[in-house]
């Protein structure tokens, strides 16, 4: 049901092919560094980066979260990862929220957790991939709104990046 934190990175590092500007949050695990496309550097400040990762433990319907240790966040695009579910789920807290208990420091425009990915739509959060083994109703359970369900949701890719999709370049056959 739930991935591993390994798997987890690796999806988010799937997300970012071909963005060669990353700022990751301090308060993101090691592997999430080790999961980015070889070609991606990341940068000192989100207002450098094409892309924002931000580790979060709440994020609202709307896709405004609060940032774990980091000031206001400003980047052309935000993904949130909530990396530490069980640990929320086993103190009760539900990581999805209709109000934030601090102050929001992002707008996010996906959410990943272990349990699968969610986008931020102007309609509310809508599932759009399920981790391997995990169902809407295990996503719905640490969410105070209602969680939309995309018409097709996909299963997590959770393969490493391959070399060939973090270059950008159409690789026909017989290339080499």
């Amino acid at each position: 049901m739930p991935i591993s934190l390994t798997q987890l990175a690796a999806r988010v590092g799937r997300e970012l092919a071909g963005v060669r500007r990353v700022w990751l949050d301090d308060g993101l695990a090691e592997p999430f560094r080790t999961a980015l496309p070889r070609l991606t550097t990341t940068v000192a400040r989100p207002s450098d980066a094409e892309v924002a990762v931000v580790a979060t433990a709440q994020i609202t319907n709307e896709g405004e979260l609060t940032a774990e240790g980091t000031g206001t966040v400003a980047a052309s695009r935000v993904l949130a990862v909530v990396q530490r579910l069980d640990s929320l789920a086993a103190a009760g807290t539900r990581p999805i929220v209709m109000q934030l208990t601090g102050s929001p420091a992002a707008r996010a425009a996906r959410l990943f957790t272990n349990l699968g990915v969610v986008d931020v739509t102007a309609e509310g959060l809508l599932i759009v991939e399920l981790a391997p083994g995990a169902a809407a109703t295990d996503l719905q359970r640490i969410a105070e709104p209602t969680l939309m369900i995309a018409p097709a949701v996909t299963e997590m890719n959770l393969a490493p990046i391959a070399d060939d999709l973090d270059s950008g370049l159409d690789r026909g056959p017989g290339a080499s």
